[in-house]
């Protein structure tokens, strides 16, 4: 009984360790579309003001970066999600 509950509160500790992970990621990722916004709409003002076409001022670099921030989010909640599955169950490992 005293093993569970070793393994129950080190798996609790874990899980609240990736919830406030989910939720620095989830702010960053509000902040990075604030800001992307904003450059959009700076990106078509410059491309006016110098005659330049929007095609020219694209920022993949940014996009990228934003895809990747995602796909750590969702990995990141899959994480959370299994974890929260109880006494018994290994993090990361689903039915495990």
């Amino acid at each position: 009984m005293a093993l569970l509950r070793t393994d129950f509160a080190k798996r609790t500790a874990e899980a609240e360790s990736l919830r406030a992970r989910v939720e620095k990621a989830e702010s960053t990722v509000g902040v990075a579309r604030d800001l992307l916004g904003k450059l959009a709409g700076e990106k078509h003002r410059w491309g006016a003001q110098v005659g330049v076409g929007a095609w020219v001022l694209r920022p993949r670099r940014m996009q990228r970066q934003a895809r990747r921030v995602q796909a750590q989010m969702v990995k990141g909640n899959e994480e959370l999600r299994l974890c929260g599955g109880g006494v018994g169950r290994a993090c990361g490992q689903p039915g495990g």
